[in-house]
């Protein structure tokens, strides 16, 4: 599906099946349809995935916000939910998932943060360099 669709209709198609699925409220924005270099497309869907999952499995959240930006530089992937939240500094070395995200990011070049108090709902931010060596933005007309 990412291969043929690219990566924001499959965010978008995902995002739409959580919300489906799950009876809750997921919004998703993107700018301008764009083809990232296979590898990080894959990466931040991977990303996204795991962080939805998490929102709901573990987040009991009601309401999802993802959002895909790209600058010049870099791409951004947040995902903002209302769930029960969690100490983050708790969770760094904890669950595969967390660690299998960091660990995506990070062969990308990029890093995440966590933002997450108890109540207060869990956010993540994932920032990647878009290199013109490594990672080629070309943006679909």
């Amino acid at each position: 599906m990412l291969e043929h669709l690219g990566l924001v209709a499959a965010l978008r198609r995902h995002c739409s099946d959580i919300e489906r699925l799950h009876h809750l409220s997921v919004t998703f924005s993107a700018g301008d349809d764009l083809r990232l270099q296979p590898d990080l497309a894959l990466c931040l869907f991977r990303v996204a995935q795991e962080t939805l999952t998490n929102s709901v499995r573990h987040g009991n959240a009601r309401t999802i916000r993802v959002s895909l930006t790209t600058t010049a530089d870099r791409v951004e992937l947040n995902v903002v939910d209302d769930g029960v939240g969690f100490v983050a500094s708790e969770r760094r070395r904890g669950g595969l998932g967390l660690r299998s995200m960091h660990e995506r990011v990070r062969f990308m070049q990029g890093h995440v943060r966590v933002d997450s108090r108890p109540g207060e709902g869990t956010k993540v931010l994932v920032r990647i360099p878009i290199g013109a060596a490594q990672n080629k933005l070309v943006r679909d007309s």
